[in-house]
């Protein structure tokens, strides 16, 4: 387990240029929201929790296709024989990250990162996702 500190310095560090995630399913993204709180550019699959909060126009968003969990995972009790998950829809992921990269020139990317990570932070602080909470309570 990594400290605050220990995860801002790995987000923040001059080695890491972007957060990449191949995830079939999220709750709701916590590592995800905190790279974009951190200014970095993300590559996430356009399904699941996280598409609450991210926003494809400084976001790279892969398109992605629903498909059956395998039978391994049944055990777990989580999934049942007709669960399904998401699955990256571009068979070759390694182009996706090189189209990506090239289709942004790297400063234009991290510019885009910086404006999406500070109306992030504006948008989802503890102050804003509080005064929500009420009128999403009550409709419970």
């Amino acid at each position: 387990i990594m400290s605050e500190d220990e995860l801002s310095s790995l987000y923040n560090s001059s080695e890491i240029n972007s957060f990449i995630t191949f995830t079939s399913g999220e709750g709701w993204g916590r590592s995800i929201a905190e790279a974009i709180s951190c200014d970095l550019p993300v590559i996430v699959p356009g399904w699941s929790g996280h598409m609450d909060f991210v926003n494809a126009e400084y976001s790279k968003v892969l398109p992605t296709k629903m498909i059956p969990v395998p039978s391994i995972y049944h055990h777990t009790g989580w999934f049942t024989q007709d669960s399904k998950w998401s699955m990256i829809s571009d068979e070759n992921i390694v182009s996706t990250i090189l189209e990506y990269k090239n289709k942004f020139v790297e400063e234009e990317r991290l510019k885009k990162a910086q404006t999406y990570g500070t109306i992030f932070r504006e948008t989802f602080n503890s102050k804003e996702t509080y005064s929500k909470l009420p009128d999403l309570i009550k409709d419970i």
